[in-house]
């Protein structure tokens, strides 16, 4: 999803993991689009990167649209 520029570059070196699953993947590109979901799918099929993962791109991305030090939160829009 890097390569597709859906995330941050730096995502893939925080995330060194060879490969999404596909709900893991579909769950990202919603977040990218600031879609909704719920994720539900067996114990330790990887749910927890559903949501880090979107949590940590969008801080990155929010640092490279403002490089200013401070304290950066996660935050809805809605």
């Amino acid at each position: 999803m890097v390569n597709e520029r859906t995330l941050h570059p730096a995502c893939a070196e925080l995330f060194d993991v060879p490969a999404l699953y596909q709900h893991q993947e579909y769950a990202i590109g919603l977040a990218a689009k600031g879609e909704s979901y719920v994720v539900t799918t067996g114990t330790a099929s990887g749910k927890s990167l559903c949501f880090f993962i979107p949590i940590i791109d969008a801080v990155l991305k929010g640092k490279a649209a403002d490089p200013t030090t401070r304290t950066r939160a996660i935050g809805s829009t809605r």
